[in-house]
């Protein structure tokens, strides 16, 4: 399994740098876009049996930057935050990896778990 990084909200100085280190690191990028908040995170990620849906988003959506990783394992992952952390970008708090458990939500439902779970361990 190829690893794919989901970039959501990147289009942006931060997103040209983080698109030449996974260039570097042999990561395929897949930019989400606002009308696609719908598809479910396997259609996204290109998982064969997770068909994209043909209506397109068309709600308020968010603009948090968001990253989802598909096919990393331990070594890439964090061989990927060390060098995010090298170059001294600013903190991207809204991070998963493609899980069994989360791999039929749409983009919306991923949002909000992140932003709760950001929020808990930032409240002390």
């Amino acid at each position: 399994m190829h690893p794919v990084i989901l970039f959501y909200n990147l289009e942006n100085s931060k997103g040209r740098t983080l698109k030449m280190l996974c260039l570097r690191l042999k990561i395929k990028i897949r930019i989400i876009t606002k009308e696609q908040y719908n598809q479910t995170l396997g259609a996204l990620a290109g998982i064969d049996g997770f068909p994209l849906k043909e209506e397109v988003y068309t709600g308020d959506g968010f603009t948090d930057e968001m990253l989802v990783f598909k096919g990393f394992d331990n070594a890439l992952l964090d061989r990927f935050l060390v060098e995010f952390k090298k170059l001294h970008l600013t903190r991207i708090g809204l991070k998963a990896v493609l899980t069994e458990h989360n791999i039929n939500w749409d983009s919306i439902a991923l949002h909000e778990e992140l932003l709760a779970e950001d929020k808990k361990m930032h409240e002390n």
